[in-house]
């Protein structure tokens, strides 16, 4: 079994040999071939043939390595079914005479304006687009075809400069745009920085105050104890006096008490000592006088006819 690489290798050989059996000096005719594909690769092998001709076949799109043909100086394309030119065949620098005669192209790439060596072109028999085809006119004659390219390349620089200048614009707006989303998210991002600066100062300030205001109530119960364990002491010193006072009475009271008892006992022992036992005594003598009941009768009798008398 062979290796894939020689296989691929005698293909790439077999058209380039087709190539070169269809080269004539600078020319390769490859009309009427019913080729779908255009071979780039092996044609950009050929760099002698200036002249390419691709009439007549069944092309309807041109790959983009087609621009790799930069040798090229004539190239036909007329009857195909090709709608669109890729934007490389701007690359085709040296190109002076294309034909696309016969095709269905409606518009040609923007980049067109950049063959500016091409001297000949027939856009006839394709479905241009109304400015556009104004511009080709009918290409009868050759000098028709030498003012089609001119006027061609003119045509589609203009509105090559009128897409970027509409580009520009449109990138000028989206940067505005951008700019204002910008600016808008920058607002955005600000006022919440500022609410949330706003909301942590709130909730500082709430703190504080919270503070402040535990600091007073603790200060408030502090008083409040201080001033309760002061009435407490006062109470206590207060029922202390109290205590030191009704003491104090009670022992007056007992200190009367005795004395009263002491007196009563007195009495009761002169009175026995003198009237019962008749002692001759002097304190006796005395007794019987001024304290025996007789006496003390006569001086309370006396003493009350004096206040009546003076009332």
């Amino acid at each position: 079994m062979a290796p894939k690489g020689s296989k691929s290798e005698k293909e790439k050989e077999i058209n380039k040999q087709f190539i070169l059996a269809h080269l004539d000096e600078k020319e390769i005719d490859l009309s009427m071939c019913n080729l779908s594909q255009v071979p780039v690769n092996e044609l950009a092998m050929v760099t002698r043939g200036s002249r390419l001709d691709l009439s007549r076949n069944l092309f309807t799109t041109l790959p983009d390595s087609f621009g790799t043909l930069r040798h090229l100086i004539e190239l036909d394309l007329s009857s195909n079914q090709l709608k669109l030119l890729p934007d490389t065949i701007s690359h085709l620098v040296v190109l002076q005479k294309l034909d696309l005669y016969s095709n269905k192209l409606s518009t040609l790439p923007l980049t067109f304006w950049k063959l500016k060596k091409l001297k000949w072109l027939d856009l006839r028999s394709n479905c241009l687009e109304g400015g556009l085809s104004e511009v080709a006119g009918p290409c009868v004659s050759q000098a028709e075809c030498k003012q089609c390219a001119s006027k061609v390349l003119v045509f589609v620089k203009q509105r090559s400069a009128e897409h970027e200048r509409k580009r520009q614009l449109e990138l000028l707006q989206k940067r505005e745009e951008e700019q204002m989303a910008a600016e808008k998210e920058k607002m955005r991002q600000e006022e919440a920085r500022k609410a949330k600066a706003e909301l942590r100062q709130r909730r500082r300030e709430e703190y504080a105050k919270s503070k402040q205001e535990r600091a007073r109530q603790e200060v408030q119960n502090d008083q409040e104890e201080a001033a309760l364990v002061k009435n407490e002491a006062n109470v206590g010193k207060q029922v202390k006096f109290n205590n030191s006072e009704t003491r104090h009475c009670s022992y007056v009271r007992l200190m009367l008490v005795g004395v009263v008892l002491f007196l009563l006992l007195l009495l009761v022992g002169s009175y026995v000592y003198c009237d019962h036992l008749k002692s001759p005594t002097q304190v006796c003598s005395y007794w019987r006088e001024n304290i025996s009941g007789a006496s003390l009768k006569n001086k309370w009798t006396e003493q009350l006819m004096q206040f009546i008398g003076l009332s």
